[in-house]
């Protein structure tokens, strides 16, 4: 992509008020890059909204009865499903192949708070899901969750949701960099970003901690305690060859491949989200000295997919 050819072509002295003047700008995705992000984030939007489309028909139309973890799972599809419409595509636009932010300031606080609400309803809604099946197989005679409550609970997730992500509405704005693209410093260049820069500084790094601790860690604490007593409890339950009917150890082999399912869900989240929630969340603003290198684009593009997925 040539860098003289391309949208930042607002000369400075005509850029707004507050515009942040820099002496050499960011580093911009090479063409190679642009083309993967292009091709990937476009088969990754397309299968999420697929997909997710398919699987909440299927638990809307075809099921004859909607059970509980089905309610779940048609919640964790439409989170996805919103996710892919309409993060994805910009993430793709205003990271990617322009660099820059085209939308506006509503778009930019919207988008922001929109993907948050999303992204925090699917870890709780996956906790729920798990501290469903939890009490389900350790304690199979208590009282099961029915599906009005667990339509009451689903509400109650997205209010949290909506809650805990509006400081980020607030938050967003657009921002304005100037800086030069030439080596001899005589043209000058502007860049509009979309930034976290309207609430103070103690403020924003409280939110930050409370977002990956929100988000991120206790989610991952929740989990990881849950399916690890469910793997031992099914370990020290009976072998399949010592069951008292073929029936029980249908039951059991069938119980088992849920927690291994569960085992590589829990194992994937922690993997994946970790480097852009330590990212974006903590070391974000203390990392200006390498802002500059070749090598931010390819890491934030490995870590942004690894969180979108």
């Amino acid at each position: 992509m040539d860098l003289k050819n391309s949208t930042f072509t607002i000369a400075c002295n005509a850029s707004p008020p507050g515009t942040i003047y820099m002496e050499s700008p960011p580093p911009f995705p090479p063409s190679y890059l642009q083309a993967t992000a292009l091709i990937v984030y476009t088969l990754l939007s397309i299968l999420t909204v697929g997909g997710n489309a398919l699987v909440c028909l299927i638990v809307f139309h075809f099921m004859g009865v909607i059970t509980v973890t089905n309610l779940f799972i048609a919640n964790l599809a439409l989170t996805d499903l919103f996710i892919g419409l309409f993060c994805i595509p910009i993430v793709l636009v205003s990271d990617y192949l322009l660099s820059d932010w085209p939308f506006g300031t509503f778009m930019c606080k919207f988008t922001s708070f929109a993907q948050s609400v999303f992204v925090v309803c699917t870890v709780y809604t996956l906790i729920a899901m798990s501290v469903d099946r939890y009490i389900a197989i350790i304690h199979p005679l208590n009282e099961k969750l029915t599906r009005k409550q667990c339509r009451l609970l689903i509400g109650l997730l997205w209010t949290f949701s909506i809650l805990f992500s509006s400081p980020i509405f607030i938050d967003m704005n657009i921002n304005h960099a100037c800086f030069h693209l030439d080596s001899d410093n005589r043209t000058e260049y502007s860049q509009t970003m979309c930034e976290a820069i309207d609430l103070p500084q103690s403020l924003q790094t409280a939110y930050n901690v409370a977002t990956i601790t929100i988000i991120y860690l206790i989610p991952l604490c929740v989990l990881t305690i849950i399916y690890i007593r469910l793997g031992w409890r099914l370990h020290q339950s009976r072998a399949p060859g010592e069951a008292h009917s073929q029936r029980d150890a249908k039951i059991k082999k069938s119980k088992q491949k849920v927690i291994k399912m569960c085992f590589v869900v829990v194992i994937m989240f922690g993997v994946c989200w970790f480097p852009m929630q330590l990212y974006t969340n903590i070391l974000r603003p203390y990392l200006d000295e390498i802002f500059h290198q070749d090598y931010v684009p390819h890491v934030y593009f490995a870590f942004h997919l690894m969180d979108e997925l």
